[in-house]
């Protein structure tokens, strides 16, 4: 009789245990790694001219091209992750439509070197608690010290 009663709060912790993987698993996970987006094509014909414009006052090196979202939800948490290109479609087509002349004589050379990295975006919700909190952050990019383009 002693021995069952060891097990009924052995069992009845495992099955607690297994309900909370189950529910804090990862019910809801979304990802896209795609690079063949219009912002990411833009953003390598940017540098491209960047290059072609600049010489050796530019590094094409330094200037992410490239995207990444990601988002989890799971046990009252939802965490958003998100890479950008460095320039918005918008700083791209500026700067591929603009002149060397320009582009030289309004330091577009300089600002695109400082904003050369991707912009990258965090986002976490908790609503677990009886109250919702957030934390957003953004870093990197054209976002980070300005626009680039004239």
């Amino acid at each position: 009789m002693a021995s069952l009663r060891r097990r009924v709060p052995v069992g009845a912790l495992l099955a607690v245990g297994l309900g909370v993987v189950i529910a804090c698993g990862d019910p809801d996970h979304d990802e896209d790694d795609t690079q063949f987006r219009q912002d990411v094509i833009w953003c390598e014909e940017a540098v491209a001219r960047l290059s072609e414009c600049c010489g050796a006052t530019f590094e094409p090196s330094v200037v992410e091209c490239r995207h990444y979202y990601s988002k989890d939800t799971g046990c009252g948490t939802t965490e958003v992750n998100r890479v950008d290109p460095a320039f918005t479609i918008e700083e791209s087509r500026c700067i591929h439509d603009t002149s060397c002349d320009r582009i030289v004589q309004t330091n577009v050379c300089q600002r695109a070197t400082a904003a050369g990295k991707a912009r990258v975006t965090s986002y976490r919700s908790d609503t677990v608690s009886t109250t919702s909190s957030s934390t957003t952050s953004t870093s990197g990019g054209s976002s980070a010290i300005g626009p680039v383009c004239p």
